[in-house]
């Protein structure tokens, strides 16, 4: 049989773990949070590395979301590696944090940008059910996921015609 005096102490225990997590639920966006997803951005020559996705046919820079436990870097190795297996990074340099709300989707968009020094190798296709197409290619005039659109407007902004 328990003590009672111990009972007290162990409800007031789980109400203050009850309460963090109620605050937490209600939390707006927090700049201490960490991205959910990675993405790669490498340019060779005026192009990008894009992928397409099987899909909807879209293109978007090559990444996806973090599993348990995985810091963001980890997360894009082990993307890359499952999506373009033979493509070999050279040193990977956190670009941006964007945690930004979308203005077409209206969709919060949580993602660490890394930029890649040196991008070498195939573009073998690793998921082949994900993905259908890879290739380096202008990030003008290709229809782009959101978050793709986003980074490509802050990396290549549109020149305003004089």
């Amino acid at each position: 049989m328990a003590c009672p005096t111990l009972a007290v102490p162990r409800i007031k225990v789980f109400a203050t773990i009850a309460a963090v997590m109620i605050v937490a639920s209600r939390k707006k966006w927090s700049p201490i949070d960490m991205a959910k997803s990675a993405k790669l951005l490498a340019i060779k020559r005026g192009k990008v590395l894009l992928v397409r996705r099987k899909r909807d046919r879209l293109w978007m820079f090559p990444g996806g979301r973090k599993r348990a436990r995985e810091n963001e870097k980890d997360c894009l190795r082990r993307e890359i590696s499952e999506e373009l297996p033979k493509l070999k990074l050279g040193k990977l340099a956190l670009w941006e944090e964007a945690k930004v709300k979308n203005r077409f989707s209206g969709r919060r968009m949580s993602d660490a940008i890394f930029i890649a020094k040196k991008a070498s190798g195939n573009l073998t296709i690793g998921d082949k059910k994900e993905i259908d197409r890879a290739a380096w290619r202008k990030p003008r005039g290709l229809r782009l996921t959101p978050t793709s659109r986003y980074i490509r407007d802050k990396v290549f902004p549109k020149r305003k015609r004089e």
